[in-house]
């Protein structure tokens, strides 16, 4: 059964494709390379300091985001249908 095409507004088709993987690729950046910052920004260091042995866990998450983006980069914008937008967006 074909799923019926439809037009994205431009608002959520620039946000998603433009907008949204800048800032997954930034968080992913930060991910990999300053972990650190990355933890004292959720947790103050006076409460928990950083450990390394949490990078493991910052590499997964930046990784996540890297996927993230580049479906957002390359799927989105080969697409008008919804129901993909919408997976991906649930997703």
């Amino acid at each position: 059964m074909a799923h019926p095409q439809t037009t994205i507004p431009t608002f959520y088709r620039l946000f998603f494709t433009v907008l949204d993987p800048m800032i997954a690729l930034h968080a992913s950046y930060m991910m990999f390379f300053t972990p650190a910052v990355v933890t004292d920004a959720f947790v103050p260091a006076a409460i928990s300091p950083y450990d390394p042995s949490q990078t493991f866990f910052q590499q997964q998450l930046g990784g996540a985001l890297l996927m993230c983006a580049v479906l957002d980069i390359f799927l989105l914008r080969q697409t008008n249908e919804i129901w993909i937008w919408k997976v991906m967006q649930g997703g």
